[in-house]
This record gives C-alpha cells, structure tokens and sequence, in this order.
C-alpha cells in the first residue's frame, strides 16, 4: 500500500467519523423533537378532559371529542414507545 492509499484511509476513517457524529446529533435532534411532541400532547389531552367534564357541552360533541381523544391517544401510546418513553403505573390505593 502506497502513501496515496494510507492517505486515502485516514481520510476515510475521519469522514466516517464525522458522519457519526452528524447521524448521532440529527438522532437526538428527532428525539428532542418527539419529546417536545409528547409533552404538547399531553396538556392538549388535558384540556380535552376538562371539556368532557364540562357539564354546559352536548352529548354528542362529547362522544366526538372523546372517541378523537382515544384514537389520537393510541396513535401517541406507539409514537411514546419509538421514544423509549413508558406509561408509569400509579398505584391508586393509597
């Protein structure tokens, strides 16, 4: 192997290295992202549940407004486990 080809290697490797580094930070990125999305949907469902509790709201705007929430809800449950983030288990008996 000629100097050119030595040369060519560590070039390789450096650029290898870089691309890491690139694909590392966009994956974080993506995460942060899922993150944030997560936590906008959660004070969303919030307010979804404080209309369903609203007394003065008709029946049927409630059905609709909780069978949007509990399909959009399953679609976050599947998006929250890509994330690695897991529903806590609350014990309610205490």
């Amino acid at each position: 192997m000629g100097l050119g080809g030595v040369g060519a290697f560590i070039e390789h490797l450096v650029n290898a290295g870089t691309q890491i580094r690139n694909d590392n930070r966009l994956q974080e990125e993506h995460e942060a992202r899922m993150v944030t999305q997560a936590l906008e949907t959660m004070e969303h469902s919030i307010d979804v549940l404080c209309m369903l509790n609203n007394s003065n709201l008709p029946s049927w705007h409630k059905e609709y407004l909780k069978n949007m929430y509990h399909g959009i809800m399953a679609k976050q449950e599947k998006l929250n486990e890509q994330i690695g983030v897991r529903r806590m288990e609350i014990d309610q008996r205490a």
